[in-house]
């Protein structure tokens, strides 16, 4: 699905910018572009402006083909950001940097008083990895209780599927928020 929407893309960028161009050598030469006989339709395209007409209509065509153009640059895929695991001197794998941030943040979510969590993971020398987690909690959350219960939590979020055991422990960032406990019950204030 993907192929057909940046073939789509590329057929849309290419004829904007042979209309565009065709209009721009009309525009600036004061030729007549012929397009010839197409079936029954015979079309003849002519302009004729003042210069500061012309530089205002090459803007706005201009301006027309930026917009496929940007299309095309979206449409291209995108490189995945993989992380190498493994120990040293064993086999290593590479796992794509935004399936490891799923998984931590999945474990992070499930500590009691967590509402949100971001995860960043980094590739970190050879076979090591640097975690950032900025996690948003319960205004009654006690911090530095919960800090045990996360690192635990992602310990084991890596340590089970992939064998990861990091030598540093993640940088993690703690806010307290005025929102709802995820039972529904209001934070004392």
């Amino acid at each position: 699905m993907r192929s057909i929407v940046h073939g789509m893309a590329l057929v849309l960028a290419m004829m904007t910018a042979a209309l565009t161009g065709g209009f721009l050598y009309v525009l600036w030469t004061g030729r007549a572009l012929d397009t010839g006989e197409a079936g029954s339709l015979h079309m003849l395209f002519q302009a004729d402006g003042t210069e500061i007409a012309k530089i205002v209509a090459s803007a706005i065509a201009g301006a027309v083909l930026l917009l496929p153009s940007l299309l095309v640059l979206l449409a291209l895929p995108r490189q995945q950001r993989l992380i190498t695991l493994g120990a040293s001197g064993m086999p290593s794998a590479q796992v794509p940097a935004k399936t490891l941030e799923h998984h931590v943040e999945a474990a992070v979510r499930g500590v009691d008083h967590v509402q949100d969590v971001d995860v960043h993971v980094k590739q970190q020398g050879d076979h090591d990895v640097a975690l950032s987690l900025d996690i948003r909690v319960d205004a009654d959350a006690d911090a530095g209780a919960m800090m045990g219960a996360v690192e635990e939590r992602v310990a084991a979020a890596l340590a089970s599927p992939y064998g990861i055991t990091t030598q540093r422990k993640p940088n993690v960032s703690i806010r307290h928020t005025n929102r709802r406990h995820k039972d529904g019950e209001q934070p004392a204030a």
